[in-house]
């Protein structure tokens, strides 16, 4: 049963503060949906690329959307899928069994999913603008071997990243580098290379 104390690990202050079980019902059901949505997409969109007969999706540009979709599939199963669960033992006014571990977990797989994705699409939209601007040398610059590299690069540096707290960074340290790896600067990066490409397919057109 649902614990009061707040000094339990498995204390969940939002049950005793909102007790409207249509609330909680509507949260499940939509988190579940969600997550049906998001496993399922991610699933055939991968199967669909391992199956591809004529191995015509295994290019670089194939890659980055295979490392965005397997970002998305992670947070569907261990992030959107246990937040439908955990809203369910709000639902019922009961603990959800080792909460802290959720919690940690949760947290861990959406923040590198979350990092994993944003440099992903900055990466697409790179080769975007080295096939504008660059088209004879693109096959040389944009190969399968270096995006193999830069994915592998970006899964440990972003689990590292989101890793910090562990080593004893403050709170305060770890949410300015929390904001700014997952925001400012992919919004800057997306900023720069959306404008470049423009200015290039303005230029290719002239």
């Amino acid at each position: 049963m649902f614990t009061t104390n707040s000094s339990d690990p498995s204390y969940d202050i939002y049950v005793s503060i909102i007790q409207n079980k249509t609330y909680w019902t509507s949260l499940a059901v939509f988190g579940f949906i969600f997550a049906v949505a998001i496993i399922a997409g991610n699933s055939m969109l991968l199967y669909t690329i391992y199956k591809d007969p004529h191995k015509s999706l295994r290019t670089a540009p194939g890659f980055l959307i295979v490392n965005l979709s397997v970002a998305d599939l992670l947070l569907g199963v261990f992030t959107v899928s246990v937040v439908g669960v955990r809203d369910v033992y709000r639902l019922q006014k009961l603990s959800m069994p080792f909460l802290r571990i959720f919690k940690a977990v949760i947290h861990t797989v959406s923040a590198t999913t979350l990092l994993v994705s944003s440099y992903t699409i900055i990466a697409m939209s790179t080769t975007c603008y080295v096939a504008i601007n660059q088209p004879m040398e693109y096959k040389t610059i944009i190969t399968t071997k270096r995006i193999k590299i830069y994915i592998a690069v970006l899964w440990v540096m972003s689990f590292a990243t989101c890793a910090l707290p562990v080593i004893g960074l403050s709170e305060e340290t770890y949410i300015m580098i929390y904001l700014h790896t997952h925001a400012t600067f992919p919004a800057i990066l997306l900023t720069v290379i959306y404008v470049k490409v423009f200015r290039a397919v303005a230029r290719r057109t002239r």
